[in-house]
């Protein structure tokens, strides 16, 4: 429908009304509390990624540990006992070995030239040709049992445990407020639709401006109505309350 001609002062008047009733309709309120609870959902998702990102990163922290810290209890248990059994190095010169240079890492070994004397060339290259040997064969040995790792396992799985608990609960909270923004986006998405000008086209005759007016005066839900749950659930959480 073709819009009514006016005079330039009654379309002034529809202006100034258009601008007075969009300001003060129900349906300006609710965007208004809606687009606030949003940004406060928003935040709130934020918070929950960066606790997500950081529970992941201290469950991966934490097993690194537990893979060191298995590491150097089985090394530190094989090293003493099988050190000596290495051609030309004997008990005496390994327990120098360890006393001087072994600091729970096979690499430490490789220097024992360095620090321990009576390790030459000869001594040092089957000392790294063990090595070599012992961290070929590390990754098999250290998934058998040996003392100490049943201790250092549970006090990982412990830890670890707890963090998976609320990486579980920060999941599910997360997927639930996406769920409801999504949710939220749908239904609003024609209350941003309106503006003042809006009103302007229904007071100058337009039929569908009219109509949709008419629905945003009432607003998201009228007053006699309801409150839709989404909405309750929103602004009870992020917002606040609204009659």
């Amino acid at each position: 429908m073709a819009s009514l001609i006016c005079s330039p002062f009654l379309l002034l008047k529809f202006r100034v009304r258009a601008s007075r009733d969009y300001r003060l309709a129900r349906g300006t309120l609710h965007l208004k509390q809606i687009e606030s609870a949003l940004r406060n959902l928003s935040s709130r998702i934020h918070d929950l990624q960066d606790e997500l990102s950081s529970i992941n990163a201290k469950i991966q922290e934490l097993e690194e540990e537990e893979k060191e810290e298995l590491r150097e209890t089985f090394l530190r248990q094989v090293v003493p006992r099988e050190l000596r059994n290495v051609p030309g190095i004997g008990s005496t010169l390994a327990e120098d070995i360890l006393d001087r240079c072994f600091d729970g890492t096979l690499w430490s070994l490789k220097e024992a030239y360095l620090y321990v004397r009576g390790v030459g060339e000869k001594r040092q290259a089957a000392i790294n040709d063990w090595v070599q040997s012992l961290e070929w064969e590390l990754s098999s040995r250290l998934e058998k049992d040996f003392p100490g790792k049943k201790e250092v396992d549970e006090r990982y799985k412990r830890h670890i445990a707890d963090l998976k608990t609320r990486q579980v609960e920060v999941n599910k909270e997360l997927e639930s407020l996406k769920e409801l923004g999504d949710q939220v986006e749908e239904k609003v998405q024609w209350l941003r639709q309106v503006r003042p000008r809006l009103f302007f086209r229904a007071y100058r005759g337009n039929k569908e401006a009219s109509a949709l007016v008419t629905k945003y005066l009432m607003g998201v839900f009228a007053e006699w109505e309801e409150m839709p749950e989404w909405f309750k659930k929103l602004i009870g959480d992020f917002g606040y309350d609204v009659h």
